[in-house]
């Protein structure tokens, strides 16, 4: 394994993204070297947090939605979750930089112009910070959406076509990667998981569970909605094995060690910063 190459999960990518000054300063010195992510992680990225903000954007832009507070107001009626979270904790960032005020039609144009900043900043940063580990052995159909323009047209054409599932599946190979690469892996991992008890083991075992759900009843069972609840075990079976994967996760614990995975855990922000 070399120390200096550390292959990068989700949660410590958009930490070292979007976490605090202090948490970024915290990570960068527990994980120095050159830092690699897989076309899968950067697909979690943009689905987990880019495409949150082009969805507020596109709420931004109704014709009926005249102000920033309005589409605030509509977004956490109409959301739940990290979108509501990842949206409204930008734009509290953005209130106070630019001083907005919410209420007015001239601010409302003024957030969408630095949403679209925003978008391009953190597709520069994914392109300048970490580097890509060559390996695509799911074929992920929307980790190769291309997301290179940021102006109207082209942020809404991104989100179409990565939001068409059905399109995306068919062209992807996550069945394959799991019953034809690691079979024997995701069987140990099914295993595993039973008779297991205990908080810190809930995020695997729901992991686990799927899997055993997927193996049972087939490729055709097979969606980007169910990938998304085994992303933790795409992501461990993907990793380089001489590289170290760095998690905060409680499941990298036991998904890594019967793969032969080397991993370090990080403290979540809200450790990190009490």
């Amino acid at each position: 394994m070399s120390a200096d190459r550390h292959f990068l999960d989700t949660t410590v990518v958009r930490g070292l993204l979007l976490g605090t000054p202090a948490y970024k300063q915290r990570l960068g010195v527990r994980i120095g070297g050159e830092k690699y992510v897989s076309r899968y992680v950067a697909m979690e990225v943009r689905r987990g947090y880019v495409c949150h903000l082009i969805d507020f954007y596109s709420l931004l832009s109704m014709d009926h939605v005249h102000s920033l507070s309005e589409a605030m107001t509509l977004w956490t009626h109409s959301f739940s979750g990290r979108g509501v979270k990842a949206v409204l904790g930008l734009v509290a960032q953005l209130i106070s930089g630019h001083r907005l005020d919410p209420s007015t039609q001239r601010d409302k144009t003024r957030v969408q112009v630095a949403i679209r900043s925003y978008i391009r900043s953190i597709e520069a940063k994914m392109r300048g910070q970490f580097k890509d580990t060559g390996q695509d052995r799911t074929r992920c159909r929307r980790a190769r959406v291309a997301l290179r323009s940021f102006d109207d047209i082209s942020l809404r054409a991104f989100r179409k076509q990565f939001g068409d599932t059905d399109a995306c599946r068919r062209g992807c190979a996550i069945d394959s990667f799991l019953t034809g690469t690691y079979p024997v892996e995701v069987e140990t991992f099914i295993r595993q998981a039973e008779g297991m008890t205990g908080r810190e083991s809930l995020g695997f075992r729901k992991v686990a569970g799927e899997l055993k759900r997927l193996s049972e009843k087939g490729a055709q069972v097979c969606t980007c909605a169910s990938c998304s609840k085994i992303g933790d075990a795409v992501i461990a079976l993907d990793a380089p094995r001489h590289m170290d994967l760095a998690h905060t996760d409680h499941s990298f614990d036991h998904l890594c060690p019967p793969i032969g995975q080397p991993h370090t855990k990080l403290p979540p922000e809200s450790a990190a910063n009490p």
